[in-house]
């Protein structure tokens, strides 16, 4: 499942759904359960919830999204933090249940929250892991795409490391050897000397993006200055977003090309600009 962590308020969210950190009883609380009531009109959303009852730890239900963007708010309920093996588990499913109700209502896009890190008082730092390996985990029949939104700087700096850190200890085939990679870009590319052959080359190279997403920065690192000119610069800025790393693998890549005095990130991005039509 493709996850981006946001800095914002979940109410602002232009998405299908989004998520409610829920009570069992399905009333406005505080938090971020009480401004997406705000937001979305607390008088007729209490009435739906009234209607449906109420709803059990670890489980979802879905009313209409009245006010705000998204069309849908899908309310989960996750466990008040006891520190019992049963509060890590009921958290996955709350999650869980979140994704495939989103699923079943053919969802497209999914803005979530942290659940039960706030007045539930379940830890950040435990519960990140918990949300990213069940959020990257499911296999979507509809859903396409979900949205971590976090409103403090805190929150958003866990999520936002843990999400990289995740990306990277987990890319499918970081195991690939180098030598598979260097094959074919040997096999096919060429050097570009005129921006028109760079052109062509970027054009024509979906296949080789499509490996170089799969490549580990342990492989990338160990190419050659030949190895690294038969790559089209304009999807290597790319391949550090792809990748998760963020600025992290784009300062590497930088000096790596530095090392051997090949385009840098301000040739990238200007390549970028010209060909991104």
């Amino acid at each position: 499942m493709n996850l981006e962590v946001v800095f914002g308020n979940i109410v602002d969210a232009k998405t299908d759904a989004v998520l409610n950190c829920a009570n069992c009883f399905l009333e406005r609380g505080g938090g971020v359960c009480g401004a997406i009531f705000e937001s979305a009109g607390a008088k007729e959303l209490e009435k739906e919830c009234k209607e449906i009852g109420c709803c059990e730890i670890g489980k979802a239900v879905i009313t209409k999204g009245y006010n705000l963007n998204a069309k849908y708010i899908i309310h989960a309920v996750g466990p008040i933090y006891y520190g019992r093996e049963e509060d890590f588990n009921l958290l996955k499913q709350a999650y869980l249940s979140a994704l495939e109700l989103a699923d079943e209502h053919e969802i497209k896009s999914f803005a979530l929250c942290s659940i039960s890190t706030g007045i539930f008082g379940f830890p950040i730092e435990k519960a990140i892991p918990i949300a990213l390996n069940v959020i990257h985990n499911f296999e979507p029949k509809s859903l396409e795409k979900c949205y971590m939104y976090c409103i403090d700087e805190k929150t958003y700096d866990c999520f936002l490391k843990a999400e990289q850190n995740y990306r990277r200890t987990h890319n499918p085939l970081n195991k690939m050897p180098t030598k598979v990679f260097v094959d074919y870009i040997k096999n096919n590319s060429k050097i570009c000397h005129t921006d028109d052959e760079l052109k062509e080359q970027i054009k024509n190279s979906e296949k080789q993006f499509e490996l170089m997403k799969t490549i580990a920065w342990e492989n990338f690192e160990s190419l050659s200055k030949v190895e690294l000119e038969r790559i089209p610069i304009g999807w290597v800025y790319d391949w550090t977003h792809v990748c998760g790393g963020g600025c992290y693998y784009q300062d590497k890549v930088e000096d790596l090309y530095k090392k051997y005095d090949l385009p840098t990130k301000f040739n990238v991005l200007l390549y970028l600009k010209k060909y991104d039509k």
